[in-house]
C-alpha cells in the first residue's frame, strides 16, 4: 500500500514528471498482477513502437495541415 500513496503524492504534486508517474504505475501493476494496466503503462512509456496504427489510441493521434511559409 506504500507504494500506492507514494503513487497518490506524485500524481497529485503538480511538479511531477509523467514519465516518473507511469513508471511507478507499471511498477504497480506488476506487483498487483493487472497485465492490461502494465500492457498499457509500458505502450504509453514506450511510444506504440511496432503497434499497427488501427490499435493505437485516438488520444494519440493528431491531424493537421502541412503549410510553409516563402519569404
Amino acid at each position: 500500500m506504500k507504494a500506492i500513496t507514494a503513487l497518490q503524492k506524485l500524481v497529485l504534486n503538480p511538479k511531477s514528471n509523467l514519465t516518473d508517474i507511469l513508471r511507478n504505475a507499471l511498477l504497480i501493476s506488476h506487483k498487483l498482477g493487472l497485465d492490461d494496466f502494465k500492457s498499457w503503462c509500458e505502450l504509453e512509456l514506450k511510444g506504440y513502437e511496432g503497434i499497427d496504427n488501427s490499435d493505437i489510441p485516438e488520444y494519440r493521434c493528431l491531424y493537421g495541415s502541412f503549410r510553409v511559409l516563402n519569404v
